[in-house]
């Protein structure tokens, strides 16, 4: 395993248990984000480290199924395919404000 496929796997795996932590059980995507990001204000290091998750992901090459079968395990969410399958996970991206991420041991 090359070392890009060794990051992907692990940031897949990241965004899989964030998503099945917060998104698995609820209905609504705001409710999920809203306490995603009650914990992650709390702990500045982890929100950090998802958003890094989520940027490889998201700007990642996968075989086809791979993201769909990802939000179907571990956010419960039905995808018609990996198009609709990213959109959601940019939605989550996005609602959980993981684009102004900052690695708190810059400033430290």
């Amino acid at each position: 395993m090359t070392k890009d496929q060794n990051s992907s796997s692990t940031a897949l795996e990241m965004v899989r248990v964030f998503l099945r932590e917060y998104y698995y059980g609820e209905e609504w995507e705001d409710r999920a984000a809203i306490r995603a990001l009650a914990n992650h204000k709390i702990d500045r290091r982890e929100h950090f480290r998802v958003a890094s998750a989520f940027e490889i992901v998201l700007e990642g090459r996968f075989p086809e199924g791979v993201l769909q079968e990802l939000v179907a395990s571990a956010a419960c969410r039905a995808t018609e395919g990996d198009g609709e399958a990213r959109e959601f996970l940019e939605r989550v991206y996005e609602n959980n404000a993981f684009d102004g991420a900052v690695d708190p041991d810059e400033f430290a």
